[in-house]
C-alpha cells in the first residue's frame, strides 16, 4: 500500500494559519431557512420573515446565505469589534463562512445582501 508523504517544510505550518473562530465568541446567532422563509435567534430574541414568491424559487443555499445576512442585519446591527459565531445547519454555508467568503459561487450573492444590509442603516 502506498504511503502519503508531505514534501513541504514543517516550520511554515504556523505561519499559514487562518483563524476564523476564536474560542469564546462574544455573540452567538443561529439561522435557518426553508422555501417558506427564514428565521434567526440571538439571546432568546428571534426574528424572521417569509420569502417572496420569486425568492422562494432560489436555490436553498442562496436562501440560507440570505438568512445569515438578514440575521446579522437585524440582530447585530449596532455591533462593532465583536466576534460573532453563526450557527447554521447548511454545510455549504458553514464552508463559505469558514473560508471567509472564498467560495466564488456565493460572493455575488453575499455582496448584494451586504449592500442591502448597509443600505438599511
Amino acid at each position: 500500500m502506498p504511503r502519503l508523504t508531505y514534501n513541504g517544510r514543517v516550520d511554515n505550518i504556523q505561519q499559514n494559519e487562518k483563524k476564523i473562530s476564536p474560542s469564546n465568541p462574544d455573540i452567538v446567532i443561529t439561522t435557518d431557512a426553508s422555501k417558506q422563509g427564514w428565521g434567526t435567534e440571538r439571546d432568546h430574541h428571534t426574528t424572521g420573515d417569509r420569502w417572496s414568491p420569486a425568492e422562494a424559487e432560489k436555490h436553498t443555499n442562496e436562501l440560507e446565505l440570505k438568512a445569515v445576512f438578514f440575521a446579522l442585519c437585524s440582530l447585530c446591527d449596532n455591533v462593532r469589534n465583536k466576534h460573532i459565531r453563526v450557527l447554521s445547519d447548511n454545510t455549504a454555508i458553514v464552508c463559505y463562512l469558514n473560508n471567509m467568503g472564498e467560495t466564488r459561487a456565493y460572493n455575488i450573492i453575499a455582496k448584494q445582501d451586504l449592500a442591502i444590509c448597509l443600505g438599511k442603516k
